[in-house]
């Protein structure tokens, strides 16, 4: 069960000081509608700065590009599965200082002060929940799912020694949730176990065990939001990862635009899927006749990448598919309703093309729809091979909304009854093209977006194509400014650009030496990653030149020969042992 203080016995390996009583929020982990913590235009701006928000900026506010309220809507609806990465992130960085209870709500001194309803304190969980999407974090969580649970821990030692805000991410049941990693113990059987505030639990402190002989990891107190009946969640490779702070700070570049790639990922196309918490939403994806399951990690292959949103179940997950693929046919899924008592479900697809503009797709099931075994309104084939296309096809008797939008110009559509949408060149540097078409082919409409206005005004055109005659009306609305909270702005501005790893190994964020086998090592050529003293036969030895080591290659503790001495509990040096599959040749998540 929880407590309020460190419970693990054994050897503390690394420490932060964050004890949830003061340094956790006083309130749980929540799901539902946004409310005070809704992303907005400010948000925007705060995370992607203004010019890449805002078409146009005047005393009435800021008149955003069309893409910017797709994102704001898909946002919205991804929050309501739970709030536990913003949560966690928030308060590590009251503890490490990167932000002030003070800043956030007046004469508040600590984290566990603050309220969720005070505006600066909810905008900036949301703020800091939506880091998870940020292409320098994506960078992050792929290069750490490409380590064993034990590499992970020995990672978490130095980041914590090094002060370095480190948030935790598991994954099991189909859901993901986030927690704020405060210390980290060495028990004599050779396990770990990973102390961690969980914003399920306010006050408490419970704990992620670690087994390096099996490379498991086991959290007996796993659930998606506070109030959910907790399981054990367990998981190994791939189901455990963590992000240091400085992954997530700075100016970001936007989703939507043509420079928001590192060379890991230059060239993919990013597709979202969420219910908002009210179904185990998913995407099935078929490439070449493998079948992926975006709720089913262990289906991910071809390079395919799924990120579950740390949030809660049903929060959805973003799913990368890579460069170099043709006719990749996706189909979202509705999935089992969390809520047997919910009636109507809105679901949310966005694509993030390679290059410029977006689209963003909406259907509300409900009624018997949800109790379809398959859900079968729309499916979608695109390709990153060459020119990025997306061909969108809507079933006979299906009805849904299409946004598209390309910097200045931004059009929103009804496709229903077999109607389909095609996108074609959507990476070139000079827009795209779309047409709407009949089932037989015959096409109805047809567009070109430049990325300029033609009126000079920003706006969205409202296309309803009648499906009995063809008949196409076209309405177009002027984007309205938005106005800018100064008060929340100052709180949650980023005010430098990011730094995205842009290598293609795993060199993490602090790594000197990006070609040996540990990304963090400052002493490449040695066999062990984390030793400061590469020379002496004792590998995480702060003292090269005795001849006992003070931990094994398996973990256990050593004997009189340790600096430490010869109490099993005291302090041991910064580095973590050295995980025995150091030698093995990590594989990826795909």
């Amino acid at each position: 069960m929880p407590a309020a203080e460190l419970s693990a016995s054994g050897v503390l390996c690394s420490d932060t000081g964050l004890r949830p009583v003061d340094g956790g929020f006083s309130f749980e982990n929540w799901g539902g509608p946004v409310a005070q913590d809704a992303v907005t235009v400010t948000t925007a701006i705060a995370i992607f700065g203004e010019a890449a928000v805002c078409a146009e900026t005047s005393a009435a506010g800021c008149v955003p590009f069309p893409a910017v309220q797709h994102w704001i809507d898909g946002t919205n609806l991804q929050i309501q599965g739970g709030r536990c990465e913003g949560m966690a992130v928030l308060s590590q960085r009251i503890h490490d200082g990167g932000d002030s209870a003070a800043q956030l709500q007046a004469a508040a001194q600590r984290t566990a002060d603050l309220r969720k309803e005070t505006l600066p304190v909810a905008a900036s969980i949301s703020r800091w929940w939506v880091s998870q999407t940020f292409e320098s974090v994506i960078a992050a969580t792929s290069r750490t799912w490409e380590l064993e649970p034990s590499e992970v821990v020995n990672d978490l030692v130095d980041a914590i020694a090094n002060d370095e805000g480190a948030t935790i991410g598991i994954y099991a049941n189909g859901a993901g949730h986030a927690v704020t990693p405060i210390a980290v113990t060495r028990s004599e059987d050779g396990t770990y176990s990973i102390s961690v505030y969980d914003n399920n639990y306010p006050g408490e402190v419970t704990a992620i065990s670690v087994d390096p002989t099996t490379e498991t990891w086991t959290y007996d107190v796993g659930a998606e939001n506070s109030g959910a009946v907790a399981s054990a969640w367990t998981g190994g490779k791939g189901s455990i990862d963590y992000v240091v702070m400085a992954d997530r700070e700075g100016r970001q570049n936007v989703p939507w635009s043509d420079n928001d790639r590192d060379e890991r990922s230059k060239g993919s196309a990013r597709v979202t899927v969420s219910t908002g918490g009210r179904s185990l939403a998913g995407l099935i994806i078929n490439v070449g006749g493998t079948t992926i399951d975006s709720r089913d990690l262990s289906s991910v292959s071809n390079g395919v990448k799924v990120f579950p949103n740390r949030g809660g179940i049903g929060t959805g997950a973003m799913v990368e598919i890579p460069d170099g693929l043709a006719d990749v046919k996706i189909t979202p899924v509705v999935g089992d309703l969390i809520d047997d008592a919910t009636d109507t479900v809105e679901l949310a697809v966005s694509i993030d093309a390679p290059g410029p503009g977006s689209q963003y797709i909406t259907d509300t099931v409900e009624g018997d729809e949800l109790l379809d075994d398959v859900y079968d309104d729309f499916s979608f084939t695109l390709s990153t091979d060459e020119e990025f296309e997306n061909e969108l096809d809507v079933a006979d008797d299906g009805e849904i909304e299409v946004g598209v939008a390309y910097e200045e110009e931004g059009s929103e559509i009804v496709l229903e009854d077999g109607q389909d949408l095609s996108v074609v060149d959507g990476d070139g540097e000079d827009g795209f093209d779309f047409e709407v078409a009949t089932a037989d082919g015959e096409v109805l409409y047809e567009a070109e977006f430049d990325g300029e206005s033609d009126t000079g005004e920003i706006g969205v055109a409202s296309i309803d194509i009648d499906e009995e005659t063809g008949e196409v009306t076209v309405d177009v609305a002027e984007v309205v400014p938005a106005a800018i909270d100064e008060e929340v702005l100052a709180a949650t501005e980023a005010d430098e650009p990011a730094e995205v790893d842009s290598s293609e190994g795993t060199a993490g964020p602090t790594d000197s030496n990006p070609d040996d086998a540990n990304p963090d090592d400052a002493n490449p050529d040695d066999a062990n990653p984390t030793d400061s003293n590469p020379d002496d036969s004792n590998p995480d030895d702060s003292n090269p030149d005795d001849s006992n080591p003070s931990v094994s290659t398996d973990g256990q503790s050593g004997d009189s020969g340790d600096d430490t001495g010869d109490d099993p509990q005291a302090p041991v040096e910064t580095d973590p042992p050295a995980p025995s599959n150091t030698d093995e040749e990590s594989g990826g998540n795909d």
